[in-house]
């Protein structure tokens, strides 16, 4: 057996404030999608994750209208046991 290539370079050439820079977008991304999905209004997405209110746009097009990438991740999140935990943190 032969381990395949990695698709990325060793991480001693990766930049490490670009690598966390994009980490943080990823997860800001995700955030912002969540919160879509529980309906909340894009003011309140950008004051509680800092993002714009043009990329809560963009992310609820991609979320609407996308390759369906974000929805299916929602998916396999309610799969689990029906839900998806509340991203405001209101629930009980």
């Amino acid at each position: 057996f032969q381990m395949p290539r990695l698709a990325f370079p060793p991480l001693r050439h990766i930049n490490l404030d670009r690598f966390l820079g994009e980490l943080h977008d990823l997860a800001q991304r995700w955030a912002v999608v969540r919160l879509l999905d529980a309906g909340m209004h894009y003011a309140d997405i950008s004051r509680r994750t800092g993002a714009s209110t043009a990329t809560i746009t963009r992310i609820a097009s991609w979320l609407k209208h996308g390759e369906g990438g974000y929805r299916e991740m929602l998916d396999r999140l309610r799969s689990g046991d029906g839900s998806v935990p509340d991203p405001t943190g209101t629930e009980p």
